[in-house]
């Protein structure tokens, strides 16, 4: 690693050699140099040995913790702290040339002990100095170590940072490297938060020492650690909570950049297509910092737009803990949103895009109003009168950047070209694959576990009934057709008892028998508001009784666990009055998912039907429990949402996460992870072909009412319309398979995987209660799909 870094201008002293005591954490005469030669017009009038004595007091000072000591001192080197000279005026020194790397003495030094009476002397295995200040710290393992680059990390984390934290206070980021691989990542932070540091031009097939040494030319260049220090370390200290230290990923950094230099280039848009779950949100932070912070964009007004008030909160949340509210504005209305856009004002702006409807035009004519929009392939349209036209309506020069992880490409709206320039390749600005998001560790691959329902119904009584009830009420042709057609709804099943009770059953013996003996946390997603209810309380019931305490006592984490739904509640007067009761007020709604986040509380499942699907991370959430139609992006944001990755205060690491499908959605899957800018072929370009499979292998349950074929001319029709059922069966034990066309299971598409798929034999995997489940006669239901 030296000889790699001397090429990039540091030099090398050992350790041993270095101007210092083993006590002393800065070399206060590279500091002393550094002071005179980047201040000669104001230097003269101060003591320049009282303000090193100042500067190294401040380094050495770490009350209220590390990340907050560590934000201070960064703050000193960014030239942002002023210090009293002679006569008494304060001037701002600059203490580190964060532009010019080559205006800094750069040094690099290998087995630098640190020790002070009463404690163990330790040794770090590479230091990073700038003018006398370590900003980085590296600990190295051998390659044979298992697993050696983790045992580095734990080690700054666990003895170097906790032993001696002043030594930590200048430290930019961190380095842990086996020879083989490399992360990087905040002194004190959770070691699965702790990074790669590549580049997307790279090859992704770049491993071993080759992936070490190229990863040490981009992150250890001069250039990279002082343009990290001065645009992309962010703290999170204000307020209640745990203190942060942000870091960015290489794509963050990447595309925050490319979006800098879009601007200052006069480019008027940009596409950003990252991977669900790899840090869009605070992309737009990292984006926001720069361009605020640089004279060039003169003043710029930056709106963080998304198209659902939690995912508001979110960015709100992230960029105020970030960065402050002094320039930032939430506004409440739409009048009050049209009001700071017409009255010119600067700094940030976190809104919905429904907050543009009727903004009319022209609103503002400037053109540094950048527009960064999150999930950007939704609610974005090119059509005048949609929410999207109507805000480029009253923006008519501003520039729009779009964040998602699911650019859509359809008939009805087409992400690339709304948001991506034709000078990019593939109308895209900067792209983070599922394949390097997976190999970096950024995320978790999740698994589509199929636990298919199916029924058994008796069709003859179903039509004796509903004819029976059409008779009762004298109703005509007109009115047992339209009858037929709202009888056969799929809320019909879905909200069968029988049905409920058995998803519920396997969701709760599923989630026992894994998730939660490793200390994770599901998620379920219901068809309704009504079924998100139902589903609620009966996994609450089911978790009460005897067989699910047993478990509970084995673990011995709680005494008992629960179940809280999280829907959609409006002050309507056309709101239906059972459902009010749920309305969660936004401090209760945060309050919730606190308690969902927080690993021993006993609330373990949060039961939704469309909220909390997109913008809500939740890390230890190991397992999606589906069982609702759902399609396209919708359906891969809904899946992505146990990709994140987690270590637990136990110490187990998340490997991958589990999505229980009781739908039968693989084929849907495969679409939805289908590349949309892949060449279509003959119309079928990008499709992954489907095995098709027996009935009993994964294969969902399918019931669809049809018009029965017309009756012979003269016929008599007592009872007009009538309802017939198609159903499709499940493979039980004993039943011979039967063939059915069309009926097909996902399979992997070719390349790193990103959802595997199991298919289970019939009345092997398969909970036996799962196979069979008997719909009362007067429930049918549409095709799910």
């Amino acid at each position: 690693m030296i000889r790699w870094s001397l090429p990039m201008g540091w030099g090398y002293t050992a350790g041993r050699s270095l101007p210092r005591e083993t006590t002393q954490t800065v070399l206060a005469g590279q500091l002393r140099d550094a002071l005179v030669r980047l201040n000669p017009d104001v230097i003269g009038g101060f003591d320049v040995d009282t303000v090193v004595e100042e500067i190294v007091a401040t380094v050495n000072a770490v009350e209220g913790g590390l990340v907050r000591a560590n934000e201070q001192v960064l703050r000193l080197l960014r030239g942002r702290k002023e210090f009293r000279d002679a006569e008494g005026v304060w001037h701002a020194l600059k203490v580190i040339d964060l532009e010019h790397p080559a205006a800094n003495t750069l040094v690099v030094s290998d087995e630098v002990t640190i020790s002070v009476p009463g404690k163990t002397s330790r040794r770090f295995d590479l230091v990073y100095w700038v003018n006398g200040l370590p900003l980085v710290v590296v600990e190295v393992k051998s390659p044979t170590a298992k697993p050696g680059c983790a045992d580095a990390a734990r080690e700054i984390n666990d003895v170097y940072a906790t032993e001696y934290p002043w030594f930590f206070t200048p430290n930019v980021f961190a380095v842990a490297s086996d020879g083989l691989r490399l992360r990087f990542g905040a002194a004190s932070a959770p070691t699965n938060l702790w990074q790669p540091f590549r580049s997307t031009a790279d090859d992704e097939n770049l491993s071993g020492q080759a992936d070490v040494q190229r990863s040490v030319e981009l992150l250890l260049n001069p250039a990279t650690v002082l343009d990290m220090l001065a645009n992309f370390v962010l703290f999170g200290t204000a307020g209640g909570g745990v203190d942060k230290k942000y870091l960015p990923r290489y794509p963050q950094m990447e595309a925050a950049l490319l979006i800098h230099q879009r601007v200052l280039a006069a480019g008027s848009k940009g596409l950003i297509w990252h991977h669900q779950g790899s840090g869009k949100t605070l992309l737009m932070v990292f984006a926001a910092s720069l361009l605020l912070a640089d004279t060039r964009t003169d003043s710029p007004t930056i709106i963080l737009l998304s198209d659902r008030t939690q995912l508001v909160r979110q960015t709100s949340g992230v960029f105020t803990s970030a960065m402050g509210d002094a320039y930032f504005h939430q506004p409440a209305t739409s009048a009050e949103l049209r009001a700071l856009l017409a009255d010119d004002v600067r700094g940030v702006i976190s809104t919905t895009v429904h907050k543009f409807a009727d903004a009319g035009k022209n609103l503002s004519l400037r053109d540094n109003i950048i527009v960064l929009v999150d999930e950007a392939h939704r609610t974005q349209s090119a059509r005048s009168k949609s929410l999207a036209g109507q805000m480029r309506a009253a923006l008519p020069h501003a520039r729009f950047f779009g964040m998602t992880g699911t650019p859509v490409r359809n008939l009805a709206t087409d992400t690339f070209a709304l948001f991506g320039d034709e000078s990019d390749p593939g109308r895209v600005l900067h792209r983070y694959s599922v394949s390097r998001s997976l190999l970096d560790e950024a995320t978790v691959p999740v698994m589509l576990d199929p636990h298919p329902v199916s029924f058994e119904m008796n069709d003859r009584e179903l039509q004796a009934e509903f004819d029976q009830f059409a008779d009762a009420f004298d109703l005509d042709d007109p009115d047992r057709e339209a009858l037929s057609r709202k009888f056969g709804r799929l809320t019909s099943v879905f909200s069968n008892p029988d049905r409920i009770h058995t998803v519920c059953q396997d969701i709760v013996d599923h989630y026992l028998a894994g998730a939660y003996r490793n200390g994770l946390k599901a998620q379920v997603v219901t068809f309704n508001r009504e079924l998100a209810v139902a589903y609620t309380d009966k996994i609450n019931e089911l978790l009460a009784r005897f067989e699910a305490s047993e478990v509970l006592a084995e673990v011995g984490r709680h005494g008992r666990i629960t179940a809280e739904v999280n829907i959609s509640v409006s002050d309507s007067k056309d709101e239906d009055p059972a459902l009010r009761k749920f309305q969660l007020s936004e401090v209760q709604e945060e309050e919730q998912k606190r308690r969902f986040l927080t690993p021993d509380d006993p609330l373990c499942f949060l039961v939704v039907t469309a909220k909390l699907m997109t913008g809500f991370d939740a890390p230890n959430e190991g397992v999606l429990y589906l069982d609702k139609p759902l399609k396209a992006h919708t359906l891969f944001q809904a899946i992505t949402r146990p990709n994140r990755t987690w270590i637990s205060p136990t110490g187990f690491m998340k490997t991958q996460g589990v999505v229980v499908d009781y739908i039968g959605l693989a084929e849907e899957v495969q679409r939805a992870v289908t590349d949309p800018t892949v060449e279509k072929a003959g119309g079928r370009g990008g499709r992954v072909r489907h095995r098709r499979v027996r009935a009993g292998r994964g294969v969902p349950h399918r019931l669809r009412p049809h018009r029965r074929p017309p009756r012979a001319r003269g016929r008599p029709r007592p009872h007009g319309p009538r309802l017939r059922v198609r159903a499709r069966h499940q493979h039980l034990p004993g039943r011979p398979p039967r063939r059915r066309r069309g009926v097909h299971q996902g399979l992997p598409a070719p390349g790193p995987p990103v959802f595997a798929h199991q298919h289970r034999q019939a009345g092997h995997q398969v909970p036996r209660r799962l196979r069979s489940v008997r719909v009362r006669v007067h429930d049918t239901v549409q095709e799910v799909l």
